[in-house]
């Protein structure tokens, strides 16, 4: 009798730790796939910048799926409307990606945008 007694406070001690770290394990990608939004996010917002910055260089700039490998990121458009300035990117990181877009307005002294 005290041998199955044993024995079945193994297996209940067994589960509960397996269950534990089930739950542990989920906690921890939920927070990975959060940091990766996070990086793809400021990724994309570094590519908005690389795309104004060309603007600020070259009035007649356009952009279409540009990649910038060294942001992980890649201008989706980048378009010129008279003084308004139409800008998508996206951005990459660890097979998450996270897109976003901008509006600016070119002043003939410096380019500002909406945010």
């Amino acid at each position: 009798m005290t041998v199955i007694l044993v024995i079945s406070f193994i297996l209940v001690t067994m589960l509960a730790s397996l269950g534990a770290f089930a739950v542990a394990e989920s906690y921890d990608d939920s927070v990975s796939r959060r940091e990766h939004r996070m990086r793809a996010g400021i990724d994309a917002s570094s590519c908005v910048s690389v795309a104004l910055l060309a603007f600020a260089h070259d009035y007649f700039y356009t952009a279409k799926n540009q990649a910038v490998t060294y942001f992980s990121c890649s201008i989706v458009s980048a378009v010129r409307s008279g003084s308004v300035i139409s800008i998508a990117a996206s951005g990459y990181d660890g097979g998450i990606t996270e897109s976003i877009s901008a509006r600016a307005e070119d002043n003939g002294r410096s380019i500002t945008t909406d945010e």
